[in-house]
């Protein structure tokens, strides 16, 4: 897989591990066809690693970062992302159905909803 490049907002992730999850195989036996899936998706979306670059506007992320990346990016316009709700986003983007996902050795990921693997 070609390395992507982080955009604003986002960081590159080099992945430590990626599991399987059954919406993972669901999605690879066709039973969640027609959710606007492209038709070759990198799939993964449960992930840790670490981050290797961050992209313009970032901050209080570095390079060395160990990160979780969210199994989705929110579009952070809607109603409710705009009153920090983010959890009912209107416009989410599932990471391995609507962007590639996570079984490859870098993905990219919005710094909205990264969490911080402290070192112990």
């Amino acid at each position: 897989m070609p390395v992507p490049e982080p955009g604003p907002g986002e960081v590159l992730i080099q992945v430590a591990y990626c599991g399987i999850c059954h919406s993972d195989l669901s999605l690879i036996d066709g039973i969640f066809g027609g959710l606007g899936v492209p038709d070759v998706v990198t799939q993964g979306h449960e992930a840790s690693g670490t981050i290797a670059a961050v992209g313009p506007g970032v901050v209080g992320w570095a390079e060395g970062d160990r990160v979780i990346p969210a199994a989705g990016q929110v579009d952070g316009t809607c109603a409710n992302c705009r009153r920090g709700d983010f959890g009912h986003c209107t416009g989410i983007r599932l990471m391995a159905f609507a962007y590639d996902g996570a079984w490859a050795e870098y993905t990219v990921a919005s710094v909205l909803g990264l969490t911080r693997v402290p070192e112990a």
